[in-house]
């Protein structure tokens, strides 16, 4: 593997990393929001 073909394949990697941490702080955001919500209703 030359060293290009990794750099890029790393640039991948991390791009696709990246999306996808993106994508499960969305989520947690998402899910701590309804908690929070469902916290102040009982409260």
């Amino acid at each position: 593997m030359s060293i290009m073909g990794s750099k890029i394949l790393h640039a991948i990697i991390h791009k696709i990393f990246l999306v996808e941490f993106v994508k499960i702080c969305e989520e947690i955001r998402k899910n701590l929001r309804k908690a929070c919500d469902n916290y102040q209703i009982q409260y």
